[in-house]
């Protein structure tokens, strides 16, 4: 299918970029790799004036370190580039295994980590040409009154799947937003609505500049598990991201998070995890947090590959791995300290 007719302007500067968004008043939209928003402007889904290219704003693609300020990636790093990056692969190695899940190769030379956070929520009855959306009429993301996949939905169940977002979350990552009033840095979570209409609480005129992400400590571990039928390619139809750090005597939890994408119209967090601060993390506790993960869970029959039931299932089974491999991981860190200049 041929693209849509649209503008495409390179601004200079990030200033630039927000003036030229905010004046078109959602008729504009950023493009970077374009992986995801050319597919869906194919299928006439979205059918934006303008593109705005970041590619000729300066320090977007770099990537910094210090132990003081921790992990600043700006927003487009190409995921290739970010999985070659040594002090991710050293100090954050939650990041670069959930960007190894994403796609392919090809995709992940092309894909940023910002449009990677950005991308829009999923549905089979959503996401295809527009001949194939013709019989069932318009749902709520096309403006509609129904939801095809839950039929008495007031809401729109579409599913967020991004991989990145969960491990970045689990973190404690922030990211600076840029609009005509300045800049301001908020946590990473807050950019997610749980609407599957619209997924993003970013408005027209904003830009994420950079995702920080803190210093992690030595003895701190973390693992992301996703659910897929094919090892590449597939969007999950679960990812579980888990962090755990330990205080300096091994037994205890000094710190634990746990999110899940791929069940939910945002990536969820589950607040469970924690209440394991201060204690041995047990295979009890570990069971308890993988029950509490499948409470949160409500997917819905809009993906291909997995009943919702199945993925359901999957939760706690997927918590449980994650956290364990993280534990395993923290505990291996304080083993052998890591001792990583940028």
């Amino acid at each position: 299918m041929k693209l849509p007719a649209f503008n495409y302007v390179e601004p200079a500067t990030l200033a630039e970029a927000c003036r030229t968004l905010a004046a078109q008043n959602g008729n504009a939209l950023i493009v970077a790799g374009g992986t995801e928003l050319l597919q869906v402007m194919k299928h006439h889904l979205k059918t934006p004036q303008t593109l705005v290219s970041l590619e000729r704003v300066p320090g977007l693609g770099e990537i910094a370190y210090s132990p003081a300020g921790g992990l600043s990636v700006g927003a487009q790093v190409i995921l290739q580039d970010l999985l070659a990056a040594d002090i991710v692969k050293k100090r954050y190695s939650l990041i670069a295994a959930a960007a190894q899940t994403v796609g392919g190769a090809q995709l992940q030379a092309m894909g940023t980590l910002a449009g990677n956070l950005c991308q829009d929520a999923l549905c089979i009855y959503y996401n295809r040409p527009p001949n194939m959306r013709v019989r069932q009429g318009p749902c709520h993301k096309l403006g509609g009154t129904v939801c095809h996949a839950v039929k008495r939905s007031p809401d729109c169940r579409a599913v967020y799947s991004g991989d990145l977002a969960p491990a970045l979350i689990v973190l404690g990552a922030e990211i600076t937003l840029i609009d005509q009033s300045g800049e301001k840095t908020i946590p990473l979570e807050e950019i997610y609505s749980g609407d599957g209409v619209r997924p993003l609480t970013l408005t027209p005129g904003q830009v994420i500049a950079r995702i920080h992400v803190p210093e992690r400590g030595d003895r701190a571990g973390g693992a992301y598990m996703k659910l897929r039928l094919r090892k590449a390619i597939d969007y999950p139809l679960l990812g579980v991201a888990a962090a755990v750090t330990l205080e300096d005597d091994g037994r205890s939890c000094r710190s634990a998070a746990v999110a899940l994408t791929g069940i939910g119209s945002g990536p969820i967090a589950v607040p469970q995890a924690a209440g394991l601060q201060g204690q041995p993390l047990t295979d009890q506790g570990i069971e308890d947090l993988a029950e509490a993960a499948r409470a949160l869970a409500r997917p819905v029959a809009n993906l291909m590959g997995a009943s919702a039931r199945y993925r359901r299932e999957m939760v706690p089974v997927y918590v449980k791995m994650a956290v364990k491999q993280a534990l395993a991981e923290a505990r291996a860190q304080g083993e052998t300290p890591c001792n990583t200049t940028a």
